[in-house]
């Protein structure tokens, strides 16, 4: 399921690392919802099954703050776990209209919270076009590596894919995801102090339309759930 969070910020300003406030928001109202839930996916489990992106009406950026047009941004939430989007729904529901802390000098308010409507995967081939940066992570003994959606990095996506996805899907099946870079561009982004070269764009992926489905629901890549690789469909 997927919803859209229209929030208000108290200034119109936010660090360029803002995404790991959006995480301190998550916690904050599945805290106030339910302890128990909260730890439940926080601190018990590694692989979280949702993701989101922020949309942020960008002014400027300058100083290391991101200078907004307007207090107005919104959070679109998504997941293929219909239990976990009702508790998001409930949660973020109870918790409309509070002050919630994000940082030291800047609070946000839940305003209205809003479910979309979800399009069908039919086929075996889809155009999807990024809401939020997709990440490509190699970790290694010695550090861990962040790639773009190039040959390397599509490598790199491919294994990953097949380690995380291996006890829901057939291995066969994985195996024959291709990912297809149709429109990209890299950029850079802070997250927790650490710059990771990311990847923007559109993107073409074939495969079993069931995970063409999970990509479009729960996101493509790493740090998911940190505001990271979500996709949308392209009609």
């Amino acid at each position: 399921m997927r919803y859209e969070i229209e929030l208000e910020l108290k200034e119109n300003i936010l660090p360029l690392d803002y995404r790991r406030n959006f995480i301190s928001l998550f916690k904050k109202v599945l805290e106030d919802y339910n302890k128990d839930l909260k730890e439940a996916i926080y601190e018990k489990s590694d692989i979280k099954n949702f993701t989101y992106s922020i949309y942020l009406p960008i002014e400027k950026i300058e100083g290391g703050k991101i200078f907004l047009k307007s207090s107005r941004i919104k959070l679109f939430l998504s997941t293929e776990d219909i239990m976990l989007s009702l508790h998001f729904l409930n949660a973020f529901l109870e918790s409309k209209s509070k002050k919630i802390i994000l940082n030291s000098e800047n609070s946000v308010e839940i305003i209205k919270v809003k479910k979309l409507h979800e399009k069908e995967i039919k086929e075996n081939y889809r155009v999807f076009k990024t809401l939020s940066p997709i990440v490509v992570k190699e970790h290694t003994r010695e550090k861990d590596f962040y790639h773009l959606l190039d040959e390397e990095g599509i490598k790199v996506l491919k294994k990953n894919i097949i380690f995380n996805l291996k006890d829901k899907f057939p291995i066969k099946y994985l195996e024959e995801i291709e990912i297809i870079p149709i429109e990209t561009k890299k950029t850079v982004v802070s997250y927790y102090g650490i710059k990771m070269q990311v990847t923007l764009g559109t993107i073409g992926i074939k495969g079993n339309k069931d995970i063409l489905t999970h990509f479009y629901k729960c996101g493509l890549g790493s740090k998911r759930s940190a505001g990271f690789s979500m996709l949308d469909l392209i009609d």
